[in-house]
């Protein structure tokens, strides 16, 4: 049976795409794939659970039935609910009182002002949200500094197997920002694949939109190299397991 010290999840290969770069790592991967690596005599797997919280939750539990982890890392991005977040800022949660040693990295990082940490809640919804208002909202309703598709089932996979959990995103776009295109025109949720055809049709449509879409990538891209940064220095430091 294949054994790790850490398994990172992300929901799409988008969202790992500059950490496996740094890793030299293959540039193409598909939702369900598990890649392994070992960074400072650890080893580590990248697992990508697909987009929405029920089969990213049924992808997890299957992995985790066949491969012996020592802790999860629920990564990828996530919109923020709170003006104070910035894109590409990272959102750390859970309880790193368990995971000695975890924590460090990101505070010498953030004090080096390379991105800004945010402890709190993410908030895990079914459907994406995608507008100021919708994101106003549902950050007036909860504690929530982000929200995300995912986390929540996640976390829960994790206790059923008895695993530390924690969970590090990076801001993709921030809560007063609107979605430029919605989700259902550029991705396929059933096929866990980019519509490119669909999109660029969209866009042709609508060109007023192009420059926001533009932006997004852009900041999409910047949220990925802060993830990347963060998590080549937890790498470095992750815990060694106690024997069983």
């Amino acid at each position: 049976m294949t054994s790790l010290d850490l398994l990172i999840t992300f929901a799409l290969p988008e969202e790992s795409s500059q950490l496996r770069r740094r890793l030299a790592a293959p540039s193409r991967v598909a939702v369900g794939q598990l890649y392994t690596t070992s960074r400072a005599g650890m080893r580590f797997g990248l697992f990508h659970t697909g987009m929405g919280g029920a089969g990213a939750a049924a992808r997890l539990r299957e992995l985790l039935e066949n491969v012996e982890v020592g802790g999860v890392l629920i990564s990828g991005f996530a919109a923020g609910l709170r003006e104070e977040l910035g894109v590409a800022d990272w959102i750390f949660d859970g309880d790193a009182a368990t995971i000695e040693g975890v924590i460090e990295g990101l505070a010498t990082l953030q004090a080096n002002r390379t991105f800004t940490l945010h402890r709190g809640n993410l908030k895990t919804v079914r459907d994406p949200i995608e507008s100021v208002t919708e994101k106003r909202a549902l950050a007036a309703g909860s504690n929530a500094i982000a929200v995300d598709m995912e986390t929540a089932d996640l976390m829960e996979v994790a206790r059923e197997f008895q695993l530390p959990c924690l969970t590090l995103r990076s801001v993709s776009d921030r809560v007063d920002e609107d979605l430029p295109v919605p989700l259902e025109v550029w991705f396929d949720m059933q096929r866990q694949q980019p519509r490119v055809a669909r999109l660029l049709i969209w866009l042709a449509r609508h060109p007023s939109s192009i420059p926001a879409f533009t932006t997004f990538v852009r900041n999409v891209k910047r949220a990925g190299q802060s993830l990347a940064i963060a998590h080549a220095t937890l790498m470095e430091q992750w815990p060694t397991r106690e024997p069983t």
